[in-house]
């Protein structure tokens, strides 16, 4: 890793200018960015885990994104 940042348009910046190759989740990059996409032979199985403070107060569009991804957890 030569540069890390969360700033998904500056990646594709640098990826669209030739500066540099990423690696992306599907759907981050639509087609209409001018970046080629190259699936992984064999697919790359991501466990992710959300967490958050339950003392605190959730803004609503938080509230909203947690319960979307409570419809993607495996029975």
């Amino acid at each position: 890793v030569i540069l890390y940042s969360n700033q998904i348009h500056a990646i594709k910046e640098l990826v669209a200018n030739g500066s540099a190759s990423t690696v992306f989740f599907r759907g981050v990059v639509a087609p209409v960015d001018g970046i080629v996409e190259i699936p992984f032979e064999e697919p790359i199985i991501v466990k992710l885990d959300l967490i958050w403070n339950k003392n605190h107060h959730l803004h609503s569009d938080v509230a909203k994104f947690i319960d979307f991804t409570r419809g993607y957890q495996p029975e």
